[in-house]
């Protein structure tokens, strides 16, 4: 005898004025929700990242989630994906994000694995090459004084990736970054990120750099 999955909680109709259409994905403390608006025959898809009902009453999640947008807010490059707004609604904490319609390195591994293939190799460098230029970019961002903000992703890995059906890749989910913009402090001894891409400083909990990164990303282009 096996146990039935909860029930999802139902929909909001809207959150933000952004009629919501259906789930795209769900995590550990938020999930992304498919939104439109529609206004005199003008309508627009976007991704509305919410923080779970769970985390609702939880500072620290609170921060993170603050802390995200004040970091996306400064990014601006084609190879990630952009921040458009933030907000709260009714209790919601929400963000609006640029719809990105692809398919994540994760599934496309899956994908061609049932099929007994593989990404062909200058295929995926050119996917690992994009994805890098997103991270330089983020790892380039500097405050108003021209201080770099010490940007480490912390967590470059396939469901983290996503490749556009036009041909272009797409670096998500900021979420757990590290940054001077931060309020949120990890603690001492804390490890955030995916075990299986983490490189070595990162799970001896040591200090990051950009480096981090481009480890986990190796990771990524080896698979």
């Amino acid at each position: 005898m096996t146990d039935n999955p909860a029930p999802q909680k139902p929909l909001p109709p809207f959150i933000g004025g952004y009629r919501v259409l259906r789930r795209i994905s769900k995590g550990g403390m938020g999930e992304v929700l498919l939104g439109e608006r529609e206004v005199h025959g003008f309508r627009k898809k976007v991704a509305l990242k919410v923080v779970l009902s769970a985390f609702d009453d939880s500072e620290e999640y609170r921060t993170l989630f603050f802390d995200e947008a004040k970091l996306m807010a400064r990014m601006s490059h084609p190879n990630i994906c952009q921040v458009f707004d933030f907000g709260e609604d009714d209790g919601v904490l929400f963000l609006v994000m640029e719809y990105v319609e692809g398919m994540s390195i994760e599934r496309l591994n899956e994908g061609l694995t049932t099929l007994g293939a593989r990404v062909p190799p200058p295929l995926a460098a050119l996917i690992v090459a994009q994805a890098a230029r997103g991270l330089h970019s983020a790892h380039s961002l500097v405050d108003e004084a021209g201080e770099l903000l010490g940007v480490v992703h912390r967590d470059v890995s396939p469901q983290n990736l996503i490749v556009t059906y036009e041909g272009s890749t797409k670096l998500l989910d900021f979420g757990i970054a590290r940054s001077n913009v931060r309020q949120n402090v990890t603690q001492m001894g804390i490890v955030r990120g995916k075990p299986g891409y983490m490189a070595p400083e990162q799970a001896r909990a040591e200090p990051l750099d950009a480096r981090t990164d481009i480890f986990q990303l190796g990771i990524v282009f080896y698979e």
